[in-house]
């Protein structure tokens, strides 16, 4: 676990990460201001486990604006907004967006529209899903988890 403490402190697991984040488990990092487990990461975030990260915003990833694929983010908190993700404005996919906390926004705050994933409480447009099926356990490599798809409104 990492934190990053103080006035504008960002990204206690990852800041300001331009290249491909993939495979990866990035759990329990707290950041005094935004995106606890990760900030500012703007090239590819796929195929990552995004758990038990708090922030004052953000508690996930905060001001991520690269693609967003393929990843489960559970479990994430934030004080203002944005448990899950605030300010991610680049492509999110395919994700499971799932048991995160925050105010305003627990799962998503000023962030893009994703598509094809399931996300707790959802209505903000795009595709809408119910309670995923974990086969697998966070900690393990490859997780496969299933999503039953709601009618199409």
């Amino acid at each position: 676990a990492n934190s990053a403490t103080g006035i504008f402190h960002r990204g206690a697991g990852l800041y300001d990460c331009d290249g491909t984040i993939q495979n990866n488990t990035i759990t329990d990092n707290e950041a005094t201001d935004a995106g606890g487990g990760l900030s500012m990461c703007d090239g590819t975030i796929g195929g990552n486990v995004i758990a038990r990260n708090s922030a004052n915003y953000g508690g996930g990833l905060h001001s991520c604006d690269g693609t967003i694929r393929n990843n489960i983010i559970t479990g994430n908190s934030a004080e203002w907004g944005g448990g899950a993700l605030g300010r991610c404005r680049g492509a999110i996919r395919n994700c499971i967006i799932w048991g995160n906390r925050g105010p305003s926004g627990p799962q998503l705050q000023d962030s893009s529209i994703p598509t094809y994933s399931c996300i707790e409480g959802w209505s903000g447009g795009g595709d809408k899903a119910t309670s995923p099926r974990n086969r697998g356990s966070l900690t393990r490599a490859r997780v496969i988890i299933t999503c039953k798809r709601a009618p199409r409104a």
